[in-house]
């Protein structure tokens, strides 16, 4: 099924955002929610070689995951 024009410009608009925004945010060692130490090093996941939050492109991406992961259970009240 061909998506109509306007379905294709919600597409394109989301695309956009996480390549020039969300992608662009990590690529300058940023990352994109302020709250991934709180979250991490509660638990000893967060790195040790890592200075005021900036590391390299892979390592922000796993970390950026592994917190959005915990968000969601904690959000959900899942304790284990």
């Amino acid at each position: 099924m061909i998506p109509g024009w306007q379905e294709r410009e919600k597409l394109h608009y989301e695309l956009h955002f996480w390549l020039d925004s969300w992608n662009a945010r990590l690529l300058s060692g940023q990352f994109w929610n302020e709250d991934i130490e709180a979250l991490l090093r509660p638990l000893g996941e967060w790195p040790s070689d890592i200075k005021d939050g900036h590391t390299d492109y892979t390592t922000i991406r796993q970390l950026e995951a592994r917190a959005h992961g915990l968000r969601i259970l904690k959000e959900a009240q899942i304790e284990s």
